[in-house]
């Protein structure tokens, strides 16, 4: 089946679902920038592998500092720098702590047995906040998934609306539910069509503008041609684009 067109900004705009995707790369941007300088302080891998049987040995502080941290739970962490003697040579790596220790104080220092350049002050993280720090990247992990899960969506939506079949529906019953937005009330609307399989079948959609889906005895709708259950309502897709596809695409009587 020959691809419909659609505008750019109207393909773009199915792809991000609306403003649900600019929504996300907007938290990861935001992120970015606020939290840039967190990343350098970070180490997953000695989050991962500092558990279970490690050696101790004796090291020294060399420098305590107190950083700006733009995170709640972390910004009262001091930072140390020390250094010492391990198997494998001299080794200088660094600590968190919420308590105050000079520079040039004695410590106990844990470290992997097989790979020492693993290692932390006892008692204290690796890691500003610890493993708090995990509830800290829930942010931009759940950003990233949920514009993965737009982009695939819309992208399903663009091709249904491109490649799909469009016909008729007929309105068969509205329910109102105990929902509102923008102060209006949602209503329930099931709608059903024939498909060119000779079945029919019923469209279920959610809708608080129920004006522009009841304005017609049959309202149009595209349905895919593999999977007929699957269709959409040309008049709840935003901006022009119901505008767009009645007057720009061949619509069948």
């Amino acid at each position: 089946m020959r691809t419909r067109k659609l505008p750019l900004a109207d393909r773009i705009t199915l792809l991000f679902n609306h403003v649900n995707g600019w929504s996300a790369i907007f938290v990861l941007v935001v992120f970015t920038l606020v939290f840039g300088n967190f990343w350098p302080f970070l180490d997953f891998k000695g989050l991962i592998h500092l558990r279970g049987d490690l050696e101790e040995t004796k090291g020294i502080i060399t420098r305590a500092s107190y950083p700006n941290f733009f995170y709640p739970g972390v910004d009262d962490y001091w930072v140390y720098d020390y250094a010492f003697d391990s198997p494998i040579g001299p080794l200088s790596y660094r600590s968190y702590g919420d308590k105050y220790l000079a520079p040039g104080k004695r410590v106990t220092i844990l470290y992997h047995p097989q790979n020492p350049q693993l290692n932390q002050i006892k008692g204290m993280d690796i890691n500003p906040g610890g493993y708090r720090v995990l509830l800290f990247l829930l942010i931009p992990i759940c950003a990233f998934l949920y514009l993965v899960y737009t982009l695939i969506s819309g992208y399903r939506k663009l091709s249904l609306l491109q490649k799909g079949v469009i016909s008729h529906a007929v309105l068969k019953s509205k329910e109102l539910t105990d929902a509102d937005y923008d102060g209006k009330p949602v209503y329930l609307l099931n709608f059903e069509y024939s498909a060119r399989d000779g079945r029919k079948h019923l469209l279920t959609t959610r809708s608080h503008l129920v004006h522009k889906l009841t304005d017609e005895s049959k309202e149009l709708i595209i349905y895919s041609s593999r999977n007929p259950k699957r269709a959409i309502m040309v008049d709840t897709l935003p901006y022009d684009m119901p505008h767009f596809i009645r007057y720009n695409w061949q619509i069948p009587d």
